[in-house]
C-alpha cells in the first residue's frame, strides 16, 4: 500500500523546471493513444472507388457512400438541371443538412437558391434570359431581372404592360365577360369599365 501511494505521489511530483515534469499518464496508455492516422479504417466511394478516411465519406439515406467530390458532382448536376432537382440517390432525396459539411461554399449557396426557386409556387422567369426572378424583385405583377434588367409580367409571363392591366389576368377576364354581358364599355383614356346610366353611347 505504501509503495502504491509513493508511486502516485511520484507521478504527481512537479519540479520548478519544465523538463523535470513527470507525466501522470502511464506509458502503456500513451502508447495506446498515439494512433497513426494512416492506420485508421478507410471507406470506399461507390462511384469513383476511392478509398478515403471515414470523415471524407458521406453515407446517403439509401446507405450508399459518396466521397466529397462525387457528392459535389451530384448536387451541381441537380442544380443545373431542373428535372434532377432535388438531388437523389435510389429515388430517395439526399439529406442536405448532413451533406453540407462535405460540400464547398459555392455549391451550398447555389443549392439554397435553387431550393428556394423549387419551392416557389408561381414561378416567374425572365422573358429574355430565362433566369428565375426572385419574389423580392417582383412589384405590382412585374418582375425585374437583376441580370439583364428586363421586365416580365408575372401573370402572362410575357413583356410587362407598362402600367396597363394584363389581358390574361383571370380577374380582368371575368370583368370583361361581365361587362360584355351588361353592356359596359371601357373609358378610352383611363381604360376603366363604365356603365351607361343615361345619355348617348358616345364616350367623351
Amino acid at each position: 500500500m505504501g509503495q502504491s501511494c509513493s508511486r502516485i505521489l511520484c507521478h504527481r511530483k512537479r519540479s520548478n523546471t519544465k523538463d523535470d515534469y513527470v507525466n501522470p499518464i502511464p506509458a502503456h496508455l500513451t502508447d495506446a493513444l498515439d494512433i497513426n492516422l494512416s492506420e485508421r479504417p478507410l471507406e470506399t466511394c461507390e462511384v469513383c472507388f476511392a478509398s478515403l478516411p471515414m470523415n471524407k465519406i458521406s453515407t446517403l439515406p439509401c446507405l450508399h457512400r459518396y466521397c466529397s467530390s462525387c457528392l459535389d458532382h451530384v448536387y451541381n448536376l441537380s442544380i443545373s438541371q431542373q428535372t434532377l432537382f432535388p438531388p437523389q440517390c435510389c429515388y430517395i432525396e439526399l439529406y442536405f443538412k448532413l451533406d453540407r459539411r462535405h460540400l464547398p461554399d459555392t455549391t451550398i449557396i447555389a443549392y439554397l437558391l435553387k431550393k428556394e426557386e423549387h419551392d416557389t409556387v408561381d414561378k416567374t422567369y425572365c422573358r429574355k434570359c430565362s433566369r428565375w426572378i426572385h419574389p423580392m424583385y417582383i412589384f405590382d405583377n412585374t418582375g425585374f431581372c437583376k441580370d439583364c434588367k428586363s421586365k416580365t409580367c408575372t401573370i402572362c409571363k410575357e413583356k410587362c404592360h407598362a402600367g396597363k392591366e394584363c389581358p390574361k389576368d383571370p380577374a380582368i377576364q371575368v370583368t370583361e365577360r361581365l361587362g360584355s354581358q351588361s353592356g359596359w364599355k371601357r373609358c378610352w383614356k383611363c381604360k376603366a369599365m363604365v356603365e351607361l346610366v343615361a345619355g348617348c353611347n358616345k364616350l367623351t
